[in-house]
């Protein structure tokens, strides 16, 4: 029968496309970039926002994004037939849900000092405890406070700092709190 290479020949007679033609951990070439948060061999380097950040005591949840099925990026935001595929909500884990008395459908806000998010919740243990998230994409819809009502991620996103390797929006480390939604005039 045919062979079967794991390690195919990629030019020049190196199973590898690096420089050697073998399995490097430095990367001399992200080491001259000299780029914070990036060293030129893996290692750990905690994020801004993320587990060990001091805010965690005001913001002790982290806020990630997700692609959802209802629209690529923001593409079909505006069609709200789609809202009967996948509605906009926040997923929270039971345990974090029951220390704040949430059940699925209730209405929350996800909140920093950057902004704040209303939107149902889902109690679910398909995210981790610790961690929420919602469907990246939303549209900015403020009611007359200014909170947003479909969870546009960019309302609690550290907008001024871009992800070191990539230039692209920080959406996966935010901290967060979330509570039960306030009547409007209680807030």
């Amino acid at each position: 029968g045919p062979t079967i290479s794991f390690f195919p020949e990629i030019g020049e007679g190196k199973p590898f496309a690096t420089p050697s033609g073998k399995i490097e951990i430095f990367c001399k070439e992200l080491y001259e970039k000299a780029i914070p948060g990036i060293p030129g061999v893996p290692g750990y380097v905690p994020a801004e926002e993320g587990a060990e950040d001091p805010a965690r005591e005001t913001y002790p949840l982290q806020l990630i994004a997700f692609h959802s099925k209802r629209r690529c990026h923001s593409i079909h935001e505006q069609n709200q037939w789609l809202d009967e595929i996948e509605p906009p909500r926040l997923w929270i884990h039971p345990r974090d849900a029951a220390e704040r008395n949430i059940h699925t459908g209730d209405a929350v806000e996800a909140f920093n000092a950057r902004g704040c998010c209303r939107l149902p919740a889902w109690v679910t243990e398909r995210i981790a405890p610790g961690v929420t998230a919602m469907a990246e994409g939303a549209w900015y819809t403020p009611d007359a406070d200014g909170v947003d009502t479909r969870g546009s991620i960019n309302v609690l996103t550290l907008s001024h700092r871009a992800t070191p390797l990539g230039n692209a929006n920080p959406q996966h480390t935010n901290l967060v709190q979330v509570r039960l939604a306030a009547e409007p005039e209680r807030r």
